[in-house]
């Protein structure tokens, strides 16, 4: 059933609590707060690659985190809803973890772990044997008394801290431990204004980023050896977005379900133009100048300023 509903991953775990987890009054650190009987926890993950195709745009460039281009920001739910059906059948209890983490009831990473679908990365992901990082996690907590997958105690990072040299704003503040607040994660899909300094770090990233899990030697090599599948490209022509109305944005990316607005993108893409164009895109980007909103207007000034430099 799990292969049928397009998962690429499946593991199952005993809906025991989790240990020392961080936020103490989180209905994540138990299962039984959930399903007071509870005794399994079933993980899946889907391969980001099924979604995605390759792209070969090479000038002005905007990039996506893989994640986001697939449509995958959020934990999976829909792709459970099939196992959840069938064990209600049975005449058990399931309920699937909610998509935001802020409702979540299943601390998804380490239940991957402990269903033995692989390991805890340094940057704080999850890394599989078969896909790496490259999969989004949905899990349903059940009282159905399932056999257990061996838990994994496999740790292939070793001494390797790459990911944590390469954060652009250090925010791997050391292995296992991301301060959300510094992420380009969070920043990227947080409207408002970004210090010109920070703006320089995001480069030509429009929607969150990748850099941590495409430095890690084990992630790299996943990319190299599995083919892109999908139809979702992850690259996109920059000056194709900033001329992306309101509508067009909606009807090009609504299907992905992101939490991103049109006018946070619309800074976004202004922001990785000012640091990849040239001369020729600000005729481009002065009609932003006296955009409604001061976000986007300043953010345009910027840019232009930040293109005129590069020119001197």
């Amino acid at each position: 059933m799990a292969k049928g509903s397009g998962l690429s991953l499946v593991g199952i775990a005993p809906a025991e609590p989790f240990a020392g987890y961080r936020w103490n009054h989180s209905l994540m650190r138990d299962p039984k707060q959930s399903i007071a009987t509870a005794k399994s926890v079933i993980i899946a993950g889907v391969c980001e690659f099924d979604s995605l195709q390759e792209t070969t745009i090479e000038n002005l460039t905007g990039r996506f985190a893989r994640s986001y281009a697939a449509g995958h920001e959020y934990n999976l739910v829909d792709e459970l809803i099939p196992i959840k059906e069938l064990l209600v059948k049975k005449g058990y209890k399931a309920e699937i973890s909610p998509a935001r983490i802020e409702t979540s009831i299943l601390p998804l990473k380490l239940a991957a772990v402990r269903a033995g679908l692989g390991w805890q990365g340094k940057h704080s992901v999850v890394i599989t044997k078969e896909y790496g990082s490259w999969v989004t996690f949905g899990g349903i907590i059940t009282d159905a008394p399932l056999d257990y997958d061996t838990t994994s105690t496999y740790n292939g990072c070793g001494k390797c801290t790459k990911c944590l040299d390469a954060c652009p704003v250090g925010a791997i503040k050391e292995p296992y431990i991301v301060d959300m607040s510094l992420c380009l994660d969070l920043i990227l899909e947080t409207p408002g204004h970004i210090t010109d300094e920070l703006k320089l770090k995001i480069g030509n990233r429009v929607v969150s980023c990748d850099t941590c899990l495409e430095i890690c030697p084990f992630n790299a090599r996943v990319l190299k050896k599995i083919p892109l599948s999908g139809s979702n490209p992850f690259e996109f022509d920059l000056i194709e977005l900033l001329n992306l109305n309101e509508d067009g944005f909606h009807e090009k990316f609504d299907k992905l379900k992101w939490g991103i607005d049109w006018l946070t993108f619309k800074r976004n893409v202004i922001i990785a133009l000012g640091n990849t164009g040239g001369s020729s895109i600000i005729k481009y980007l002065s009609n932003y100048r006296k955009h409604f909103n001061p976000v986007v207007a300043e953010t345009a000034e910027w840019a232009i300023q930040q293109i005129e430099k590069g020119d001197n």
